[in-house]
């Protein structure tokens, strides 16, 4: 009898389709954060997702409480669920809810869960954050220099004949740009770029990330970034029962440059061999000098968990440090490009009206 039911779970796990659903990661955050309240009060799952399907407003996401909710009814895992939907739940959140079921710890680890995507969100809204005042600042000009070139140089054609001879050289160029043919060409030539750009990061990807890592400050800030993603995956697995070795793979994953993820495969195969976790990161030369010796000592003390929870701490704030770097780089490169637009412009039109000037 229990070997038929077994028979008939795993048929209807088979069975099950994937369901490709997209729901913000904000939305995932406040899932697990209200999933671990209601399960650590004592609410057991199944009404629990009963519960969150009743209150949320999201349809993406209350479909996918609803179906969860009747394969929990048909004694499906909460992480055999998840894997039905790939779009949603990642990697890492299925094996962390995997060790979870398997060591009677799933409300911890569906709070650090909540943790890891929180952190993420910071760290993303952070960069947008950082990067609103230079882009529009970029777009300011362009709008400026459109509207020069479209209503302004158009009504100037006129005063710039005046004069005895060609008009200079910086009222010519603001002419010919003028030109929708002219615009066509450059817009051309852009998409061109593009698509050979992206020819050339789809045939040589490795090269590509390792020539950004040397990239000044900013290969720094990707760097820190990636180094805080592989702490964010080490502090939230390793605590909940994860082996290091399996915890470094989960870690491998989440990296999103290639050099940085080829680099890092190299401490998998030193862990293998028997090597320490702080020595290994170092050999890397991708992790900053505080954050192996902290972990070397921590090996050594016994203390890894609050040790790893500590260092993404750290490490949160030194990425943070490096996009305020990047973006405080890139206001005045754009007010330059303001300035040297700006003066292009009061040149083309103030200097027919000088030479007009001059000739009468």
């Amino acid at each position: 009898m229990a070997s038929s039911w077994l028979a008939h779970l795993t048929r209807e796990l088979d069975s099950l389709e994937e369901v490709e659903l997209r729901v913000p990661a904000l939305e995932i955050a406040m899932l697990w954060r209200q999933l671990a309240l209601l399960l650590r009060n004592g609410v057991p799952l199944v009404r629990a997702t009963d519960v969150l399907k009743r209150q949320t407003a999201s349809g993406a996401l209350r479909l996918i409480l609803d179906r969860s909710h009747e394969r929990l009814l048909k004694g499906l895992s909460l992480s055999q669920i998840m894997r039905c939907f790939p779009g949603v739940f990642h990697q890492l959140s299925i094996g962390l809810v995997l060790s979870g079921e398997r060591t009677g710890s799933l409300v911890n680890v569906l709070e650090r869960l909540a943790d890891l995507e929180e952190r993420r969100l910071r760290r993303r809204a952070g960069t947008i954050s950082a990067l609103i005042y230079p882009v529009l600042l970029l777009l300011s000009t362009m709008a400026v220099g459109a509207i020069f070139l479209f209503f302004v140089a158009p009504g100037d054609q006129s005063l710039f004949a005046l004069g005895s001879g060609p008009p200079p050289w910086p009222s010519r160029v603001l002419m010919a740009l003028g030109d929708p043919k002219i615009w066509i060409g450059l817009i051309l030539i852009g998409i061109l770029c593009w698509l050979g750009a992206a020819a050339l990061y789809r045939r040589y990807p490795l090269a590509c990330d390792a020539q950004l890592l040397e990239i000044p400050v900013v290969g720094r800030w990707v760097r820190d970034t990636q180094v805080a993603r592989v702490l964010d995956v080490l502090s939230g697995s390793l605590p909940v029962g994860f082996a290091l070795t399996e915890a470094l793979k989960l870690a491998q994953h989440v990296c999103t440059n290639r050099e940085f993820a080829r680099r890092f495969a190299g401490v998998l195969e030193s862990v293998y061999n028997g090597q320490g976790l702080g020595d290994s990161l170092a050999r890397t030369d991708m992790f900053p000098p505080f954050v192996t010796a902290t972990i070397e000592v921590a090996e050594e003390a016994g203390q890894m968990d609050e040790t790893l929870a500590r260092l993404c701490v750290g490490v949160d704030e030194q990425v943070q440090e490096s996009l305020d770097t990047v973006t405080s780089l890139m206001g005045p490169l754009f007010l330059g490009i303001a300035g040297v637009v700006a003066g292009f412009l009061a040149l083309a039109i103030f200097l027919p009206i000088v030479s007009v000037t001059m000739s009468i």
